[in-house]
């Protein structure tokens, strides 16, 4: 058995039992964007380090607009896509 302390909880489990840790799956910038359009979603940015090691992409609703900067924000923010965008 497995006692998490902090939650109060105790796991039960039967002699040789394995537990499911993790699932690791690889996609392309390209299969991620196919995959997220048939959600209803738009890739906006495909990010990764150096050595590709992980992407993560930026997306939003299809459809979704963020709202108009006044020339004052416009003038400051620095270029990119909106990331504060309720919708």
């Amino acid at each position: 058995r497995v006692e998490i302390r902090r939650l109060r909880l105790t796991v039960p489990f039967a002699a040789g039992e394995t537990i499911h840790t993790e699932i690791s799956r690889k996609f392309t910038a390209a299969a991620a964007r196919a995959m997220l359009v048939d959600a209803g979603f738009e890739m906006l940015r495909w990010y990764t380090p150096e050595d590709e090691a992980f992407g993560l992409p930026l997306a939003r609703v299809l459809g979704c607009r963020p709202p108009r900067k006044s020339s004052t924000e416009r003038a400051v923010a620095p270029p990119g896509p909106e990331t504060n965008v309720t919708c």
